[in-house]
Order: structure tokens, then C-alpha cells, then sequence
């Protein structure tokens, strides 16, 4: 008996285990390939998402800024707080 098998047999097996490592890299290339994107997709999202919520802040600073300049125009133009100030004034005269 041989300690060796023939030559046909190893290289036989040597085949069968080269294809069978390269089919497992080309899997796991694959995966850290799909798994990278995902990842780029999600950093892409969450960047879209912080975009969205500065142009959110700004919009409600600009909503109040708008409300606060509206209520003092609307006291100061057309009179609402000065005819309170001219009663009061003439009562304590």
C-alpha cells in the first residue's frame, strides 16, 4: 500500500478544494461588497435626514421671527397698543 495516493487522485482533490476556496472568497467578497453599500446607503440617508432637519429648524425660526414681527406691526401700525396708552394716559391726568 502507497502513503501516497497517484497523482490523478491529488490533483483530483486539489481541484475540488481550489474551486471549492475560490467559490467561498467570490461568496465572501460578494457579501462585504453588499454589505458596504448598504452601509453607504444608510450614511446617504442619514446625511439626507439631517439636511431635511436643518432646513426644518430654520423654517420654524423663520415662522416665529415672521409671528413676532406681525403681532408688532399689527399693535404699532394700526393703533391697537397706542389707544390703550392714550386712554391710561388721559385717566391719570
Amino acid at each position: 500500500m502507497h502513503l501516497w495516493p497517484s497523482v490523478r487522485i491529488r490533483d483530483s482533490f486539489k481541484k475540488n478544494y481550489l474551486n471549492k476556496l475560490e467559490s467561498n472568497l467570490q461568496r465572501m467578497n460578494a457579501e462585504k461588497r453588499q454589505r458596504s453599500g448598504n452601509q453607504q446607503e444608510l450614511l446617504q440617508s442619514e446625511k439626507i435626514d439631517s439636511e431635511n432637519s436643518k432646513g426644518l429648524q430654520i423654517g420654524v425660526i423663520f415662522r416665529e421671527v415672521l409671528m413676532v414681527l406681525s403681532c408688532c406691526y399689527c399693535c404699532f401700525c394700526c393703533g391697537a397698543c397706542i389707544d390703550d396708552d392714550d386712554e391710561m394716559a388721559s385717566e391719570t391726568y
